[in-house]
């Protein structure tokens, strides 16, 4: 405020000389009181300057903070972006590890399928296999049952003719087809004769 008032009562002097007549004291007065704001606005321009140089030197150390921070930052960043790439690496290997399972595991598929085709191979060959033993089995049976049938027809036939011949055997030796017709001539007696008919009953002839 003081250097503001100082500057206006300047000027207002050099108007009042410019209109009126001055004094040497008023003169005087003026030369120094110029004097006065000149070292005044030397002053002003050393605390500007200073102030300037502050600024400049505050502004470079920002500028240098700044900037290392901005250092700092990139290389965070190129530190990232490593770590990225990186990760992209360790994630294409894991895929190629992937990759490479998965063949693993459709050639595992492939095996079990051919050993799955191997296994029906075998199945069919078992069950044409089984049927031929069935076959087999069965024509065994078969000839077993026939060779059993003819065996009971050959005994029924050689019994009957043994029978056939000891019948005969025995009629031409004890006459048994007289005895026959005997028991049947008192079975015909016995429908008259309660008494033989009694006798024939107890040994069972009758």
């Amino acid at each position: 405020m003081r250097k503001l008032w100082m500057i206006l009562i300047c000027f207002s002097l050099i108007g009042f000389s410019n209109s009126f007549s001055m004094t040497p004291a008023e003169e005087k007065l003026l030369f120094q009181t110029l004097g006065e704001i000149k070292g005044e606005l030397k002053q002003l321009n050393r605390r500007i300057d200073e102030t300037n140089r502050r600024m400049d030197d505050r502004f470079n150390a920002m500028q240098k903070y700044v900037d290392r921070r901005f250092a700092d930052m990139d290389k965070r960043f190129e530190d990232i972006n490593k770590r990225f790439e990186d990760m992209n690496r360790r994630f294409e290997d894991m895929n190629k590890r992937f990759e490479d399972i998965n063949k693993r595991f459709e050639d595992i598929n492939k095996r079990f399928e051919d050993i799955n085709k191997r296994f029906e191979d075998i199945n069919k060959r078992l069950d044409s296999m089984l049927k031929l033993m069935g076959w087999i089995i069965a024509g065994l049976f078969g000839l077993v049952a026939a060779f059993g049938a003819l065996l009971v027809w050959d005994r029924k036939s050689t019994i009957k003719a043994a029978t056939q011949e000891i019948e005969e055997s025995l009629d031409r030796k004890f006459e048994i087809s007289k005895f026959k017709e005997l028991l049947k001539a008192l079975r015909e007696l016995a429908k008259t004769d309660k008494r033989l008919e009694e006798i024939l009953k107890q040994f069972n002839l009758l």
